[in-house]
């Protein structure tokens, strides 16, 4: 299910018996962000953040003055490749012109 409001875009996905998965949300100004300096992306993410346990995963481009830029996070149930995915897909129906962008992301095999 996802929503739009004012200034945050968000998806929050559940599996068949409606277990919180991913929450994915980015703001206006980080999809304008996307747009103008998104041909490449980094991925990283850190590790149990909150009481669920669940991963943060952020998507950032670095802007014309060097500095990294988040574009958008997920909170993530686990880390694997399915739940990466779930929240790359996300990402791309919100920044559709990040298709054909260099990603970049550390050493997770997950990724």
């Amino acid at each position: 299910m996802s929503w739009t409001s004012i200034y945050v875009t968000y998806d929050i996905m559940k599996d068949s018996d409606n277990v919180l998965q991913c929450v994915a949300f980015c703001t206006d100004q980080q999809k304008g962000l996307a747009s103008r300096y998104g041909s490449v992306i980094l991925l990283d993410g850190t590790y149990r953040i909150n009481k669920l346990r669940m991963l943060l995963y952020t998507l950032a481009v670095v802007d014309s003055k060097g500095h990294g830029q988040p574009i958008a996070h997920a909170l993530v149930a686990r880390e694997d490749s399915q739940h990466i995915s779930d929240f790359l897909k996300t990402a791309k129906a919100w920044f559709p012109s990040i298709v054909d962008a260099i990603f970049i992301v550390d050493k997770d095999p997950a990724a």
